[in-house]
């Protein structure tokens, strides 16, 4: 069992966490023994999404939760407890265990969540189109298992700070995935790059970015671009004050006349 999360790239450092008190008050609140891993992840990485998949709940968000999201849940473990009994059920949990349900994370797609119950001490569950299944390892597991599951060679945080920005680029013909990297590397030193889904045939490759406490991924699939040539669309996600960095990266690049691009405001996967 990993016993940290020092494996995990932080997209910027500028974040913040809950204190050893509100972890502490969570676990007297709720009257059960909190999952595996859950206090190491929100100590180290505080709210914001793992490889913008992954949402884990802050202590306040779990104790305070929002009216219509336990609606939801509370009718998604009525329905799960219904059908406890019936073969399939490999979790091995019952009716009782689906009540006394509390939800731990969530997907920024909505499913799967993840939730742990008073009945079953530290154990993490994932339940997901009407399966429920344990993860190994807890927290622990869930990242590594998140990294893989989105074709990630590495797990990636990103932080929710009221500081992030994001914006869709369009590459005019020519410039290719390699041009655009070695644009990257003149303005910002190859050393200083990091890329995940680095295979050359990877149509979705994922560069990370200090300078502008960022990532930028390449979507290079012809068929989902749709546009002229060997052009492609680029999505960048930095901090707020890189604004200038990026654009005197990306100008020299873009389609005639610039070409479009679309302000985002907040990447869309942030909780």
């Amino acid at each position: 069992m990993n016993l940290s999360f020092e494996s995990v790239y932080r997209v910027s450092t500028r974040k913040s966490f809950p204190g050893e008190e509100d972890i502490n008050s969570l676990s007297q609140a709720l009257g059960m023994e909190l999952p595996i891993g859950y206090r190491e992840y929100v100590t180290s990485l505080g709210l914001g999404t793992m490889c913008t998949f992954l949402i884990v709940k802050m202590p306040s968000q779990i104790r305070n939760p929002e009216r219509q999201d336990e609606e939801f849940y509370r009718k998604v473990f009525a329905y799960a407890g219904q059908y406890a009994s019936k073969p399939g059920n490999v979790a091995g949990l019952d009716s009782t265990d689906f009540e006394r349900a509390t939800v731990f994370a969530y997907a920024s797609a909505e499913a799967p969540i993840w939730f742990a119950s008073r009945t079953q001490g530290a154990r993490l569950f994932e339940h997901v189109e009407g399966d429920t299944f344990e993860i190994e390892n807890g927290f622990f597991g869930l990242v590594e298992r998140c990294a893989a599951g989105q074709q990630h060679e590495f797990p990636f945080f990103e932080p929710r700070n009221g500081r992030r920005r994001m914006r869709q680029l369009y590459v005019r013909p020519g410039v290719g995935r390699t041009g655009f990297v070695e644009a990257m590397s003149r303005r910002w030193g190859r050393d200083n790059l990091r890329c995940s889904r680095s295979s050359k045939e990877e149509y979705y490759p994922h560069y990370f970015v200090p300078a502008i406490e960022g990532h930028i991924e390449l979507h290079l699939d012809p068929q989902y671009n749709r546009l002229p040539g060997d052009s492609f669309l680029v999505r960048a996600c930095y901090d707020i004050d890189s604004e200038a960095e990026l654009a005197a990266l990306v100008e020299p690049l873009l389609l005639p006349g610039g070409g479009p691009h679309e302000f985002m405001g907040e990447p869309f996967w942030l909780p």
